[in-house]
């Protein structure tokens, strides 16, 4: 939610946090709809699948776009030790 720009008060650590920011977007109509129009005004998926920048290339970035990239195989392998960048076995 931070990555897109919304209110940190959205994201809630406990069941109690969760029901009270439930709460406040139920009964806050001009809370609410300031999500909303921060939704409208951001490209959310640029800001969540945009490619690693140079400064962010790494091994641990690289892994992880391949997992990405690889999940329906990854699901449907029965392997359980696998390279990053070798086929994966069926």
């Amino acid at each position: 939610m931070r990555m897109v720009g919304l209110p940190s008060w959205l994201v809630s650590d406990s069941d109690e946090g969760y029901f009270q920011t439930a709460m406040k977007l139920i009964h806050d109509d001009v809370a609410r709809q300031a999500i909303v129009d921060q939704l409208k005004a951001t490209d959310v998926k640029a800001k969540l699948f945009q490619p690693p920048r140079p400064e962010d290339e790494t091994e641990f970035v690289d892994a992880f776009d391949w997992i990405y990239r690889n999940h329906e195989a990854l699901q449907a392998s029965s392997h359980h030790l696998l390279k990053v960048g070798e086929p994966i076995p069926a």
